[in-house]
């Protein structure tokens, strides 16, 4: 449950991150965060952890489980 909460919070993260460098990029015509290449590689550094974390618990279960469906659409987005 744990780990599905801190899951939970970075995908709200970066969703609030997301908005924040939109608007930059809008109110810069263009330019990107200083902070952009730490962020986005923060985020999927903990998405690609979070992968290969249920796919070692549940191997071959992670792909035809009751979550089958989030778990390839989670899947498709990091790869």
């Amino acid at each position: 449950k744990q780990f599905e909460t801190f899951v939970t919070l970075v995908i709200l993260a970066n969703s609030v991150y997301t908005t924040y460098q939109a608007n930059y990029e809008m109110r810069t015509l263009g330019d990107i965060p200083d902070s952009d290449v730490y962020m986005e590689t923060m985020f999927m550094t903990i998405f690609s952890l979070e992968i290969l974390a249920k796919l070692c618990l549940h191997r071959a279960w992670f792909f035809v489980n009751h979550d089958m469906s989030w778990n390839l659409f989670d899947f498709i987005l990091v790869t």
